[in-house]
C-alpha cells in the first residue's frame, strides 16, 4: 500500500507529469523534489525512480509466508520508519514499511539521519521474535553481513562493514543498522530492523553530513525498487534464521564482512579512548580490542570505532 497525503504529488511520482498548481509547487520545494517547470505541466526529475509496490513485491513475494500476516507500507513522507513500525508492530505480524522522505530520520545513538527525498533507501521491518532481550547480541552484526551480501549480489564488490554494523564503502560510510526493541512480553519480542543506504546524494544534502560518505551512484546504477525488494527479503530470512539459531552460527564468518580486520584502531566511549588491534568478535558480537597487554570486549552500544589513521 503506498500512502501519500498530497494526490497531486502521488500522480506526479506515478505518471512523471501533472499541471502544475501552488500546492503542487509547494510541495516540490518543500520536500525538494527535483522538477522541471515546463508551464502547461510539472515534469519530474527523470532520475529519480519512486518506490513502486508491484517491482518491489516481485522481488519480495517469494520471502512471504502464504500463513503470515504481513503489512506492507509505502510513505511518500514520514517523520521515521522506525519510529512507525515501533509503535504499530503487532504480536503475529510481520510490517514491511519503506519510505521516500524522513523528516525525523535517526541513526545509533540519536544521531540525526540524513533523509532527502528519492534518493536513498529507509527501510524498517518489525516482528516479534522469541527470546529474552540480552539473547539478541548479535543480531545488528547479522543484519549488516545481510546488507552487504545484497549489495555484493547487485555488483559492489567493494562494500564491507565496520563493527558493529556500518556499510563502508571506499572509507565513507555508505548505510547504517538500527536496531530497536519494544517492552519484552509473554509472547516474545517486538524487535525493528531499520537499515539505511545512500544512493544518491546532492551537495546540499551532503553539506549536512559529519562524517566520511559514500553513495552507490558513483559505482553503479543501482534501482531502487530491487534493491528495496531484494534487502527486504533477505532481512525477513535473516530475522527468521536469528530466532531460530542466534548469531553463533555465523560468528566465523565475521572476517569475510570486517574491513578494519587486524588493523590499528581506536575505540571512543564517552572521553574515553583504546587503542589496539581489531581481533574480530566474540559470541555476542562484542568486539576484540587486542591491546598489547589484554584482550578487552566492547560492547555495540557504547562505543564508536575508527580506523586510528582517522584519529
Amino acid at each position: 500500500m503506498i500512502i501519500n497525503p498530497f494526490p497531486e504529488l502521488e500522480e506526479l511520482l506515478v505518471n512523471g507529469s501533472h499541471p502544475p498548481t501552488p500546492r503542487l509547487l509547494h510541495l516540490l520545494e518543500e520536500m525538494q523534489i527535483g522538477y522541471k517547470d515546463l508551464g502547461d505541466k510539472i515534469v519530474i526529475d527523470p532520475s529519480l525512480e519512486p518506490f513502486d509496490e508491484t517491482k518491489i513485491m516481485s522481488e519480495l513475494l517469494d520471502a512471504l509466508s502464504p500463513s503470515e500476516s504481513v503489512r506492507f507500507e509505502i510513505y511518500r513522507d514520514i517523520g521515521s520508519t522506525n519510529e512507525h513500525v515501533l509503535a504499530n508492530v503487532e504480536y503475529g505480524q510481520l510490517y514491511i514499511c519503506l519510505a521516500e522522505h524522513q523528516t525525523a530520520g535517526r541513526g545509533r545513538r540519536g544521531r540525526r539521519w540524513i533523509s532527502p527525498f528519492g534518493h536513498n533507501l529507509y527501510l524498517s521491518i518489525g516482528c516479534y521474535l522469541q527470546g529474552p532481550l540480552e539473547a539478541f547480541g548479535g543480531l545488528s552484526l547479522l543484519v549488516g553481513m545481510r546488507a552487504v551480501d545484497v549489495l555484493r549480489e547487485l555488483g559492489l564488490s567493494d562494500v564491507g562493514l565496520k563493527w558493529p554494523n556500518d556499510l563502508i564503502l571506499d572509507r565513507g560510510k555508505l548505510g547504517g543498522i538500527l536496531i530497536e526493541f519494544k517492552s519484552q512480553e509473554d509472547h516474545g519480542v517486538g524487535v525493528v530492523v531499520g537499515t539505511g543506504i545512500n544512493l544518491r546524494m546532492n551537495d546540499h544534502h551532503a553539506s549536512q553530513i559529519d562524517q566520511n560518505w559514500s553513495a552507490t551512484e558513483s559505482y553503479l546504477n543501482l534501482s531502487r525498487n530491487v534493491l528495496a525488494g531484494r534487502l527486504s527479503a533477505r532481512l525477513i530470512e535473516t530475522l527468521r534464521e536469528f530466532d531460530r539459531h542466534g548469531f553463533g552460527n555465523y560468528l566465523s564468518r565475521w572476517q569475510d564482512y570486517n574491513l578494519f580486520a587486524g588493523q590499528e584502531v581506536i575505540v571512543k566511549r564517552g572521553s574515553e579512548h583504546f587503542i589496539g588491534i581489531d581481533r574480530g568478535i566474540d559470541e555476542k558480537g562484542n568486539l576484540l580490542l587486542d591491546t598489547g597487554s589484554v584482550m578487552q570486549r566492547h560492547n555495540a552500544g557504547e562505543v564508536s570505532l575508527r580506523p586510528i589513521s582517522d584519529h
